[in-house]
C-alpha cells in the first residue's frame, strides 16, 4: 500500500474528486490540502465507504485486516461487505 492522491482515490471509487470530497465531508473526514492521503487515512475512508472494487486483489487482501481492526476499535459496524 502506498499513499494516494485525491484523484487516485476518487478513481478507485469511480467518483469525481468533488463527489469524493462531498461524501467524506458528510461523514466527517477531512483530507489534507495538497498532500498525499496517508495509509492510515485511507483505512479510515475504506472503513466508512467500503473497499473499492477497483482496488488490486493483493492490496485489498493486505488492507482488510487493518480495516476490520479499525472498525472494531471504533465500534463501527459494516453496512457493506468485503
Amino acid at each position: 500500500m502506498t499513499p494516494k492522491t485525491r484523484i487516485q482515490l476518487a478513481q478507485l471509487y469511480g467518483f469525481s474528486t468533488r463527489t469524493l470530497s462531498n461524501r467524506l465531508k458528510a461523514i466527517g473526514i477531512e483530507l489534507p490540502a495538497r498532500q498525499l492521503i496517508s495509509i492510515a487515512k485511507q483505512i479510515e475512508i475504506y472503513a466508512h465507504l467500503g473497499i473499492p472494487t477497483c482496488l488490486q486483489e493483493a492490496e485489498a487482501r493486505k488492507i482488510k485486516p487493518k480495516i476490520l481492526a479499525y472498525c472494531r476499535a471504533r465500534g463501527i459496524t459494516d453496512t457493506w461487505h468485503f
